[in-house]
């Protein structure tokens, strides 16, 4: 073909890239926002977000368990929004609506019209996955627009030959490893697609090499971090393994709640994932399909959990609506499937969203017919109440509890006592919301926690939180009543007999503090 035809070609498609639906688009990415915002309060802090509120007090370029873009981002929240919990959720309210907006785009690229944009943007508010997902802070609500991005700056640059866009597939795809090292999957997906389909010209172009360049020297300082610090993320990872906290997934089982985890939506991702693979209008994308194939084998094969499919769903969402667009061709078909993903995302949504009072959510999931993916670790399988809300209760009165702890040591002891706990949650809950009890700064050897040491703390009287040390590691031992959390389930220890004071540790904690365990 003569380059003038080839030019032609090229113009004649770019003319047939439809006008962004910006009014409709602007609006659902606006009340998503608003739906997250208005539900951010109900429950409480989840565990994650005490985790992570800590690392911000302690900024690096790594930490044992996840990269350093999750800890900048909660310094930023809190600097600008305070530490409360509505302002800790402000981020992810608005990456929400930045994903219904980016994944528009998405679908307008690959030439999906007004209606294919909105009903992309409908299914990202629909879809379940997505309302947990921008819930609460994590890293996980920067994933799904940072993935979307990676697949339109790839689409920009093969569909209008613009190669620079190359450019910013790199920097989205650097960000990404900084954020969560799954993306790792989505990039070596995408580079299988190139490389097996007649995109695979793109591996010759310079542009994508300074992309990949790119992504490289941003991933670099996390990657020094981790080889001066042994790679302890593998080390988590393998402790994680060995202790079996992860639902081991059949194949059959993980793919039955990735559909569960989308509830109606699952149909356009679906149809998706046929527009990308089988689709001639979607042969130019064809490797975002392999992409999503490789994500989904890769997952199930490292035993990974369903929910960390998420992020591929926005893409997959605009192909599907797209295909959608031409399948459903006339305004009362379109009418109706807009309804149905709009009903069944609320029915669905008490489950994953806090719409109703606690105590009111497990009467209302047992009147839904179909299971519900409620639950990610292995410890959670016999808890009714979804994993997420049990995981956002009782942390104030845990935290009363041990000021109760703390304020029991003699005051010529208490100036030098200090808080040491064995799990994540309760230091980060410790560390956030001990300030209002005159409580000090935690210790912990949990994770990334551990990496920050004993501070001034000697030994002479700590509240234990968690089975730290039995009692014979200390001179005097004393038992507080239990944590009871009627929501919190027992699985990570973090209610019971849990709290206690010891008196006169027998060995000297600034010294031994390296060689204690963490995990």
């Amino acid at each position: 073909m003569s380059s003038v035809a080839s030019s032609e070609m090229l113009a004649a498609d770019r003319a047939r890239i439809a006008p962004l639906a910006t009014g409709p688009v602007a609006a659902l990415a606006i009340a998503n926002v608003v739906f997250h915002l208005l539900t951010a309060w109900r429950y409480g802090y989840f565990i994650d977000e005490f985790y992570y509120y800590g690392c911000s007090e302690h900024l690096r370029w790594g930490y044992y368990d996840h990269p350093p873009l999750v800890a900048g981002l909660m310094w930023i929240a809190t600097h600008l929004f305070g530490g409360s919990l509505l302002g800790i959720r402000v981020i992810p309210s608005l990456l929400g609506g930045l994903l219904v907006w980016v994944a528009a785009l998405t679908a307008r690229e690959l030439g999906g019209g007004r209606f294919a944009q909105v009903l992309t943007g409908i299914c990202v508010l629909a879809a379940p996955a997505y309302m947990l997902t921008f819930h609460f802070f994590s890293m996980n609500a920067v994933e799904p627009v940072l993935w979307t991005l990676c697949v339109l700056f790839a689409a920009f640059a093969i569909r209008r030959e613009q190669s620079r866009w190359w450019v910013a597939f790199g920097l989205c795809c650097g960000v990404g490893m900084e954020n969560k090292y799954s993306i790792a999957f989505l990039i070596a997906g995408i580079l299988l697609g190139l490389l097996l389909t007649s995109a695979r010209r793109t591996l010759l172009n310079l542009y994508f090499w300074i992309g990949m360049l790119l992504a490289l020297l941003i991933f670099l300082p996390n990657y020094l971090w981790m080889s001066h610090h042994g790679f302890p993320f593998l080390q988590w990872r393998s402790v994680m393994a060995q202790r079996g906290d992860m639902l081991k997934l059949p194949p059959t089982t993980f793919v039955f709640q990735m559909l569960l985890w989308t509830g109606a939506t699952c149909f356009v991702w679906l149809a998706g994932v046929g527009f990308f693979l089988f689709n001639k209008q979607g042969r130019p994308y064809r490797f975002a399909g392999i992409a999503a194939i490789v994500v989904t084998v890769t997952l199930i094969t490292m035993e990974g959990k369903t929910p960390y499919a998420a992020p591929m769903y926005a893409f997959l969402f605009a192909g599907g609506s797209v295909l959608g667009e031409r399948l459903l061709p006339g305004a009362m078909p379109r009418r109706i499937a807009i309804g149905i993903l709009l009903i069944t995302g609320a029915i669905l949504a008490p489950c994953f969203v806090p719409v109703l009072s606690l105590n009111r959510v497990v009467a209302y999931q047992s009147h839904i017919p179909l299971p519900l993916p409620i639950g990610t670790e292995k410890y959670s399988t016999g808890n009714k109440l979804p994993q997420v809300f049990s995981l956002e209760t009782g942390w104030d009165s845990m935290v009363q509890q041990i000021a109760t702890a703390y304020n029991s040591i003699p005051p010529e002891q208490r100036a030098q006592a200090g808080i040491l706990t064995f799990h994540y949650g309760t230091a980060g809950a410790v560390d956030l919301l001990g300030p209002k009890y005159g409580l000090p700064k935690p210790i912990s050897t949990a994770m990334s926690w551990h990496d920050w040491g004993p501070r001034q703390y000697n030994g002479e009287a700590l509240v234990l939180v968690g089975w730290m040390f039995p009692p014979n590691y200390c001179k005097r031992y004393v038992d507080f009543p239990p944590v009871v959390n009627d929501a919190m389930y027992n699985g990570v220890g973090l209610k019971g007999d849990m709290i206690h004071v010891c008196y006169g540790l027998r060995f000297d904690l600034q010294k031994q503090w390296e060689g204690l365990p963490w995990y």
